[in-house]
């Protein structure tokens, strides 16, 4: 949309610090709906984006629009606050810390093997990436763990420098 050198300067460190995937893999209409939304509108981005300022500009001057400002937010205790706090509010058995081996699926629940245990269930949530769930899941849907087994995933470092003084000038 925007050609080589703007793309690769500019949206793909933007993409790969939210997405932390391949710029050229993902899809314009899922990471970027506004953006989609905007080429639909007028044919191009850059197009619908100058005609929305001046609208915007317009309206401003009247005293019609008028952009709220969002904060970004965090746990003042850290991330770990949301689960804990979930945890702490329903009525389950929590096990940390343990390696699932397999999950089994029968029509009454869910076995969950650990070592030296088989725990069951009535429901699984599961955070890991989908190629190793379909690894600990041999019994599940062929069609099922076919897709899983194509998700991509890539790990991502994220730093922050700070600096007492300027360094680039």
């Amino acid at each position: 949309h925007f050609g080589d050198h703007f793309t690769r300067t500019f949206f793909d460190p933007l993409v790969s610090g939210v997405f932390a995937g391949d710029i050229t893999k993902l899809s314009l209409k899922s990471c970027f709906p506004l953006l989609k939304q905007l080429e639909s509108k007028k044919g191009s981005i850059i197009k619908s984006m100058l005609s929305s300022q001046l609208t915007r500009s317009k309206n401003t001057k009247k005293g019609l629009h008028k952009i709220p400002k969002a904060p970004l937010l965090s746990f003042k205790e850290g991330m770990s606050t949301l689960p804990n706090s979930l945890k702490n509010q329903i009525s389950a058995k929590f096990i940390l810390s343990q390696s699932v081996q397999s999950l089994h699926f029968t029509a009454r629940c869910v076995e969950i093997n650990i070592p030296d245990k088989t725990l069951y269930a009535e429901h699984v949530f599961s955070t890991l990436p989908p190629s190793a769930l379909a690894r600990i899941c041999p019994d599940i849907h062929p069609k099922i763990s076919s897709h899983l087994k194509k998700f991509a995933s890539t790990s991502l470092a994220c730093i922050n420098l700070g600096y007492h003084h300027p360094v680039l000038n």
